[in-house]
Order: structure tokens, then sequence, then C-alpha cells
């Protein structure tokens, strides 16, 4: 069996499987899939908060995740996105959530086996719905580690900590990468959706200095709280997930500039870096 390279294996599974039972065809298992992300997306990312605030105590986190998903998320994101790849919206949120909760977690002197398998598995199971996320945590938690934690043994600690969670990650998640190996052994790698060249990737994104708009106003304001409140434990890790995107379009354009690779420079600018946004600006207007 040939596995698709680019396949977002949990999310068509889910759907495809209830698609098959009703005898459904694409269209409208595509539709179906559509609306249960549009009408189910603010009560499982509160769900998914409620779950992982048992693990992490941030003070006012249901009310601000109550809000960026009942009015910043689904009115900014606009439905497009919602319809097209619901996959990417779950997963991003998902994962900067992720970050935030591991990262405080990470830093602390208390760390157990169930830190590392709630984690891992969590990430494990994102993972297969859209892996390139993880590409973006990974580089942040550089970042946080090289700007945050000051002695070597903090540094040690916290590091082993992420290599943990991180070999949990790769064997939950390895319904997906395991065949997908496989099939590059055996067949060889096909020409891959990032060789496609987009001139979204060239323009550098900050609309909140652009065009004024309710949009650019509610990105102003979570750009601001990012900067004015740099040094609270919660936001330095969305300062550094906004920090990645600009990062990943740098190595994109370094790319194209030296070795003519296009690499969709744009990833983190049409889904990631404004949640990253909204979620700040749901925190300082709460």
């Amino acid at each position: 069996m040939i596995y698709p390279h680019f396949i977002h294996q949990v999310f068509f599974w889910f759907f495809g499987t209830i698609g098959d039972w009703f005898n459904w065809n694409g269209v409208k298992i595509g539709k179906f899939s559509a609306f249960c992300s549009l009408l189910f997306f603010p009560t499982l990312v509160y769900l998914y908060v409620k779950f992982l605030d048992k693990k992490v105590m941030l003070d006012k986190i249901s009310s601000l995740y109550f809000l960026l998903n009942s009015i910043l998320l689904m009115m900014t994101l606009g439905h497009d996105l919602f319809i097209g790849k619901p996959y990417e919206i779950y997963t991003a949120i998902g994962t900067i959530l992720w970050v935030i909760y591991l990262y405080n977690d990470a830093i602390k002197l208390k760390w157990t086996y169930k830190n590392t398998l709630l984690y891992g598995v969590l990430a494990g199971l994102m993972f297969m719905v859209y892996y390139l996320w993880f590409i973006f945590s990974a580089i942040a938690f550089v970042i946080l580690g090289f700007f945050t934690l000051k002695t070597k043994k903090e540094l040690v600690l916290y590091y082993w900590r992420l290599f943990q969670t991180m070999i949990v990650t790769f064997i939950i998640g390895s319904p997906f990468w395991f065949p997908l190996l496989k099939s590059y052994k055996k067949f060889g790698i096909e020409n891959w959706q990032t060789a496609f060249f987009d001139g979204r990737g060239l323009k550098l994104w900050l609309p909140m200095f652009s065009v004024i708009s309710y949009k650019n106003i509610l990105f102003l304001i979570g750009f601001c709280s990012l900067i004015y409140f740099r040094r609270k434990k919660r936001i330095q890790p969305l300062v550094a997930l906004f920090i990645t995107s600009f990062v990943w379009w740098i190595i994109g354009m370094l790319l194209l500039l030296f070795f003519n690779i296009p690499f969709q420079e744009f990833r983190g600018f049409y889904i990631f870096a404004p949640i990253v946004l909204l979620i700040a600006c749901a925190y300082g207007l709460n």
C-alpha cells in the first residue's frame, strides 16, 4: 500500500469512518466535517483547556479561553479556514496551549512520569492530525531555554524533560510516521507540496501596522500585550511562538535566495501567528 505523504491522518480517519457508515461521498463528508468543526470548536477547546488546567493552574485561564474561543478566534480567522483546513486551526491552538502548559511545568522543580505521559500523548495525537506546528514549537522551546533560563542545571533539566516528552510523542505518533518512512524507503519521495512557490511567501506579515480594521486592531492589542506582559511565565511562550513564525520566514527567504528552494515561507503567518496574537489579545483585554 502506498501511503499519501501529506495525509492528516486522525482527522480524515475520523470523518471518513463516519462517512463510510452512512455511505456518503467525499463532498458530503467534507461538508459534515466543516459543520462539526465550526459547531464544536468553542466547546472542544474549552474542554481541552479545562483538562490541562487540572495539571497546571494558571490564573484567569477559564475566562481567558472562553473569551478567545467564543469571540476572537471565530470572528477573526473567518469561516473559510474553518471550512477548508479545520485540522490546522485545531492543532494550532492545541499546540500553542500545549507549549504554554508544558513550558510552565518543565521549569518547575517537580516533574513526574505523569507529566511526561500527559504531554507526550497529547503531542503524539496532535502530531497525527497535523505535524508542522511541532517544528514551530521546537524552535520556540529553544528560544525559551536560551532567554529565560539562567543556570546550566535549569537548562539540563528543562531539555531532559522535553526530550522525555519527545520520545513519548514519537511512540504515540508512530502510526503516522512509521508507514510514511516505509513508503519513502520503498517508493521514494514524491515532489513535496513545499516545493511549490507561492508569492505570499515574499511578504512580511505585519497587519497590525497596516490598514485599520477590527482584525488588525485585535492583532495590535495582542502584539502590545506580548510586549507589556513579556516577563510573565504564561506570556513568555507566546512571545517565543510569535518570534518562531518570523524565524521560519527568514529561513525560507534564505533557502529561496541561496538555494532557489521555496519552502512555504508564509506558513506561520496565516494561522499560527494570528492565533498567538489573539490569545495575547484576550489576555490583555482580560
